[in-house]
């Protein structure tokens, strides 16, 4: 028989832009979301997560500010975020059931989820050797 002994186990998943556009991080915070192409073509603010969405494919962000930090949350509200996809009704949500897995105290903020193209994800982590070291440079 075959044992496994597991202490730390981190995930990334990449959801389809062209389905995933809807994300709810709480009852107040939910919105749909720009593509990364939507990024790619906006403004680069002051820091290059801010862009503003100049000409996004959907009409009703034209005019908004995009950036990865408008996604993140206290530790203690972060019970479920999730993305939805309408057709069909699907729905990929990020449950987190306990705190004892977590670092820092019930105020710190981290990130949910944002939009990030494969070359971003490709230069976050170029350089880095470590896989769990990657995967934490890229969520945080």
């Amino acid at each position: 028989m075959m044992s496994l002994s597991l202490a730390l186990q981190m995930q990334q998943f990449y959801l389809s832009y062209c389905r995933f556009q809807y994300m709810a991080i709480s009852d107040e915070r939910q919105r749909i979301m720009p593509t990364p192409h939507d990024r790619e073509a906006g403004l680069v603010l002051d820091y290059p997560e801010a862009v503003l969405l100049t000409n996004p494919s959907n009409p009703e962000l034209t005019g908004e500010v995009d950036d990865k930090y408008q996604y993140s949350c206290d530790d203690k509200g972060n019970r479920v975020h999730g993305w939805i996809f309408s057709n069909p009704v699907v729905g990929f949500w990020m449950i987190t059931p306990s705190d004892e897995l977590r670092t820092g105290d019930p105020v710190k903020q981290d990130l949910t989820s944002h939009v990030m193209t494969n070359q971003e994800a490709v230069e976050c982590i170029r350089n880095i050797k470590d896989a769990k070291a990657a995967a934490k440079h890229l969520t945080c």
